[in-house]
């Protein structure tokens, strides 16, 4: 085991929720799976097939992000022999600039020779901001900048820098192109996203590209009005189950140099009422990593009198959690949004939630869907929230069972009309 990181626990407590987890635990399926797409990728590249779609879906806070991390920690390396994947990962605002995306994607390929087509680009197509625009190429000649509708993105372009590569510098590699916080995805067909995602969908057998899109349980309805149902699977993930729990625990004490000793038992109380949810055992770790750089632990499980005090920290920490996440129009609407989730238990289909929406309008504030927003507007919001999410089957649930107990207790009380 590595020694104790005092230092490195330090930096972990002070970082973001959000950062990537200091250890990876169990959607091993996941990491195979898109691995495996991209390697049939490259085998097949030379039967003209295009292109297929994964897609990650999930509830805030499952870990659909630490999955792209993870893919990147694993095939980006400095050195990777040809054929191995390599991963490509975006926020989705980058497929609003088809110039800047093209310019990444070559850098992919061959960095070193990418900054030829980006001043071909430049000069084809002049600035950045006029190649965003979707349907129109500028060209400029003489300083007369001359419009022409054509599709967006010029993957054309692209392809003949491909072809002019000499053989030692073409595309070594097959490449997954991944898109974090897809649900914002524009649904515009003519757009430029849509036309980049696309074109890459169908892509030719010289660029094996495969296209993993990672969002809440609404980018499915995104993906389908986009047309990017070719080759498609759902990877859905939420909680983890229990051996992967503890799991996530102990290998954070071997990864920090913590001394588990008689422990585990009270590791394993530590994390039970996380309901095996990625943001809530963060929590978790953030409590041990108190406890454990503390004055006369350092790092020594055995020597912590009090695990209580470590559970009431990371109650504490979901709480505040869960009050961040119900700000704005969820607390403003509470008792609608209690009526809402004690419902779930009938099976409602998405239009069913959106019915119940409007069917529990009552006379005061908290009954009433907010001001400015119908039921669609407000059933998108609980599931962008994490209230709500679309299962396989199509049935609605609330993705955290502790999540699902803190929005009904804030309903009306029981002699409340």
């Amino acid at each position: 085991m590595a020694s104790f990181d005092r230092d490195g626990l330090a930096f972990f407590i002070g970082g973001s929720d959000k950062n990537p987890p200091p250890v990876f635990v169990g959607r091993q399926e996941v990491l195979e799976d898109i691995v495996g797409t991209a390697n049939r990728a490259w085998t097949l590249r030379d039967r003209g097939e295009s292109g297929v779609t994964r897609l990650i879906q999930g509830a805030p806070g499952a870990g659909k992000s630490s999955i792209l991390t993870k893919l990147e920690e694993r095939l980006n390396g400095r050195w990777t022999k040809a054929g191995t994947p390599r991963i490509l990962k975006l926020d989705y605002n980058v497929l609003f600039n088809p110039r800047g995306f093209l310019g990444l994607l070559a850098k992919m390929v061959n960095r070193r020779r990418a900054p030829n087509v980006l001043a071909e680009r430049e000069e084809t197509h002049g600035s950045s901001q006029d190649a965003g625009t979707p349907g129109v190429r500028l060209s400029v000649r003489r300083g007369v900048r001359k419009k022409a509708v054509v599709p967006l993105p010029d993957f054309v372009a692209f392809d003949a820098w491909l072809e002019s590569l000499p053989f030692w510098g073409k595309m070594r590699h097959p490449i997954i192109v991944a898109v974090d916080e897809a649900q914002n995805l524009s649904r515009d067909k003519t757009g430029s996203a849509a036309m980049i995602l696309a074109a890459l969908q169908n892509a030719a057998p010289k660029r094996p590209i495969t296209l993993v899109l990672a969002g809440l349980s609404n980018t499915e309805q995104v993906v389908a009005e986009l047309g990017l149902t070719r080759g498609l699977h759902f990877h859905r993930i939420g909680c983890l189950d229990g051996n992967d729990r503890i799991e996530v625990v102990l290998k954070y004490c071997e990864r920090f140099g913590i001394e588990i000793g008689s422990c585990r038992g009270n590791l394993e109380e530590l994390v039970q009422p996380t309901d095996g949810w990625p943001r809530h055992l963060h929590w978790v770790l953030i409590a041990l990593a108190k406890a454990a750089i503390a004055k006369g632990i350092d790092g020594v499980l055995d020597r912590i009198t009090d695990w209580n005090e470590l559970e009431r920290e990371s109650q504490q920490s979901r709480n505040d959690y869960y009050l961040r996440q119900q700000y704005g129009p969820m607390v403003d609407s509470a008792y609608l949004v209690s009526a809402v989730i004690q419902q779930l238990d009938k099976e409602l289909t998405p239009g069913e939630v959106k019915q119940v929406i409007e069917e529990n309008e009552g006379k005061s504030k908290l009954w009433r869907i907010p001001a400015k927003m119908d039921s669609d507007q407000f059933y998108d919001h609980l599931v962008h929230r994490g209230a709500l999410e679309v299962m396989g089957n199509g049935f609605v649930h609330c993705p955290i069972p502790s999540f699902r107990k803190f929005l009904i207790s804030k309903g009306p009380p029981r002699d409340c009309p």
